[in-house]
Order: structure tokens, then sequence, then C-alpha cells
């Protein structure tokens, strides 16, 4: 396998030119985690620092795979041995599903702080309720009698802002037929931390077409929730908030 400042590539294939100390590379065709992408980039001087400019799409990237590819990314950034994917409840977990992404960043090659750039990303495919993340989620909704893997949330969409190796997630986005929750918050890259904020909104069942597409909610307590999501990626917390709701 082949790594590009630690992140593993299955396949590469570039294209370019280099022009006194920048160097182009106009067509890059690539895979990893199963997942096919394409993009460009280029590299020069400004100053007496080098910069990296790209933009790059990722399609139809194994969840799992994808998953497992972000673990050796950071175990290789932080000098750490990569742990074995023998017996993972989250690689597990994650089978089937798909994830597409698209970044424009720039900043210091080497240097993942210093990156500045934006992007959006979907996960489809799965049902995120048997997801480590959301599966602990679903063990708090239960104590207010809200089964989280009976809603079948089956797709998360959102835009991202990298700065300062922050990822900033201002309209996160994840819904299946029976619920919705949308959220914002950020995730540091430098220690994996998670601090999000939610709303969670399930639908009723109802045989009547106008109640299911408007999505009334089950029970009123369902319209004053706030998710917070805290800890680590790793160790994530989740937490419910029950207070005056912002919007009706």
């Amino acid at each position: 396998g082949m790594h590009y400042y630690g992140f593993p590539l299955e396949t590469a294939r570039v294209a370019g030119g280099v022009t006194g100390a920048e160097v182009r590379l106009d067509e890059i065709e690539f895979t990893t985690a199963g997942g096919r992408g394409t993009g460009k980039a280029a590299l020069y001087r400004s100053g007496d620092t080098r910069r990296l400019g790209f933009d790059l799409n990722v399609n139809g990237t194994d969840l799992a795979r994808a998953i497992r590819a972000g673990e050796e990314y950071q175990a290789n950034r932080r000098g750490q041995k990569i742990a074995a994917t023998t017996g993972s409840k989250f690689i597990q977990r994650a089978t089937g599903g798909r994830l597409d992404v698209a970044l424009s960043a720039e900043g210091q090659p080497g240097d993942l702080a210093s990156f500045t750039g934006t992007g959006n990303a979907a996960i489809t495919g799965t049902e995120l309720g048997e997801i480590q993340l959301f599966g602990l989620l679903s063990q708090v909704l239960s104590g207010l009698s809200l089964k989280f893997s009976s809603l079948k949330l089956d797709s998360a969409r959102t835009s991202f802002k990298l700065d300062q190796g922050r990822l900033q997630f201002p309209d996160l986005k994840i819904s299946g037929p029976s619920a919705v929750i949308d959220g914002h918050g950020d995730f540091m890259l430098a220690n994996d931390a998670l601090n999000f904020t939610a709303k969670f909104k399930p639908f009723a069942e109802s045989d009547n077409p106008l109640t299911a597409i408007i999505g009334i909610v089950i029970n009123p307590i369902t319209s004053i929730l706030e998710l917070r999501l805290s800890g680590v990626l790793t160790e994530p917390r989740w937490s419910v908030i029950v207070g005056p709701a912002d919007t009706p």
C-alpha cells in the first residue's frame, strides 16, 4: 500500500507539470477504501514556506474501510501503532454504508493545522443506529421511551469548514423515513474532541398521508429535546437537555 502524508491509498495516477518552483497536478485519480477519487493540486512557494492547494472528490467509499483509513491516518500522523481491525464493533457495524466527500483546501504540506478550506460529505446505505456513535445515543433516548433503533435513520449529510485543525459542521442533518436530527458543532483533529448540539425530531406513525408528510412529532417532549455530544470519538458522550424550544 501507499501513503501520502500518512493517508492510505490503493492506487494513484497523476498528470501535470513543473514551472519554476511550482508543481501542478492537473489530473489526479486515486482509489482508497474502495472508493474512487479525482481532483487537482498545486504545490508552490509563498515567501519562505511551501503551500499546497487542492480540490478533491471521493465517491463510493466503503464506510467501514473509510473509518479504518481515518484511524490509520491519525495513527501515522501521531507516530502511534496502528491497532488491529479484528473485533472492532465500530467497523463491523458500519458495513454496507457508503461515504462521499468533497474538499477544497490550502495549507502547508505536513501541517494539518495550517490548512483552511470547505467541503461537504454524505453517508448513505447503512442503518446508522447500528454504528457505535449512534448506538450510544439510542441508550440515552431509551430512558425517555424513545426507541432510536426503530427510527431507521439511514443517511447523514453536511457541509463543513476546515480551519486551524478544527472541522466545523454548521448544518449536519441525519435523517430516515421516521425521524430527523438537525445539528451543528465542531470536531478537533488534534485530539478527536467532539462538541455538537442537535435537535431530535421523530415523526408520528399515521395512516393519514397529510400527517405523514408534515411529520408531526410523536409527543410534545420531543419538540423541546436538545442533544449534546461531547467527549472524544473513541469515547463519545451523549446527553439530553429538556428546555424551551427555540422554534415551534
